[in-house]
């Protein structure tokens, strides 16, 4: 019985709960979504152009230069052992390579020495001979092989970052504006074109980070705080109409009808109590119980609010019998004690 109370009053506050907090935030933030489409709009519309600009831009610049990749360059009487990767990575990283007719950052004629178990090789290698070590302390340089730059290996990322089309200039794009790991496509795009590459990226951070989110920000601030006024204000007189009211006969004939999601938890609330009555009268009957008259008691006496329990007396009691009438006879003693005030 004592849990039956418990989740009893658990789902009443709950009910409160949904009711007063829940479902009007849940309308105010819905108002808000339907308020702000057509203020976002225009933000929108704003931002596509700011990607298509830097988009068509950054295709005309950079298409195709993530690919570049310092290769072996085939010279006569050389011959280059099978391990040897076909395009450089320095310490497994991609290293794009520029072309003679670019001032990008890094040049295949630039690149480190090789460095095999702890000896600099600094060697040429030997005619039609593959080997890399030509002495216990002298090996073959053949980093120094890899002078062609060619745009045939991969894009950076698992190939997911470039500038080859519009769409995959987007994403770029979009990963610069949320800055998030800007810099090493900004990196990639110096290495393989120029060092003033970095205007592009800095003009795009400031337009599209600084200011086109922060506008679509207060776009949504602004439009929240006027929605939230509006919605509280009819709540307020929602509200307002229903304490007015002295009785549910008066309300419904002097009120206007309420939204839809309060008639919901309002039926909600009457098939729980409903249930819940019956509940109690079929499996919770208390024996032994004497069914008073209301006559032996005064409005002031407390104890006569026990007689309209329904739970509270025997299948022989006229109260538990019909308790919609008791609910009835409670109301007009309530009346008439109003009235004798």
């Amino acid at each position: 019985m004592a849990i039956f109370w418990f989740f009893s009053q658990l789902i009443a506050t709950l009910s409160i709960w949904i009711k007063e907090i829940i479902l009007p935030g849940m309308r105010i933030l819905v108002m808000l979504l339907l308020d702000t489409l057509p203020m976002l709009g225009n933000v929108l519309l704003l931002c596509f152009f700011v990607f298509f600009i830097f988009g068509i831009l950054g295709v005309q610049l950079w298409g195709g230069l993530l690919r570049q990749r310092c290769f072996l360059k085939v010279i006569p009487d050389v011959k280059y052992p099978e391990n040897l990767q076909p395009y450089f990575h320095y310490h497994g990283q991609d290293y794009i390579c520029s072309r003679v007719e670019d001032s990008g950052m890094h040049i295949c004629s630039e690149l480190p020495p090789l460095i095999l178990e702890g000896i600099l090789c600094n060697e040429s290698a030997l005619p039609n001979n593959d080997s890399t070590f030509i002495s216990n302390t002298t090996c073959v340089n053949w980093n120094n092989y890899y002078t062609e730059c060619k745009g045939q290996g991969n894009n950076p990322f698992h190939g997911t970052i470039s500038f080859d089309n519009i769409g995959l200039a987007w994403v770029a794009i979009f990963l610069v504006i949320s800055l998030e790991g800007w810099t090493d496509i900004m990196y990639y795009v110096q290495d393989a074109h120029s060092f003033w590459d970095w205007i592009y990226f800095v003009l795009l951070i400031v337009i599209g980070s600084f200011f086109m989110i922060n506008l679509c920000l207060v776009v949504i601030a602004t439009q929240f705080s006027e929605t939230k006024k509006r919605e509280l204000d009819r709540i307020r007189l929602e509200r307002s109409k229903i304490h007015s009211t002295t009785s549910s006969t008066s309300s419904l004939e002097t009120n206007d009808p309420t939204t839809c999601y309060n008639e919901i938890i309002k039926y909600i609330a009457h098939l729980w109590r409903r249930n819940k009555r019956c509940f109690i009268k079929k499996y919770y009957p208390r024996k032994n119980c004497k069914c008073q008259s209301i006559d032996n008691f005064s409005f002031e006496d407390p104890r006569w609010l026990l007689f309209f329990n329904a739970s509270n007396c025997e299948s022989n009691c006229s109260f538990k019998d019909n308790y919609d009438n008791a609910l009835d006879y409670f109301n007009l003693l309530q009346s008439l004690k109003r009235g004798n005030k």
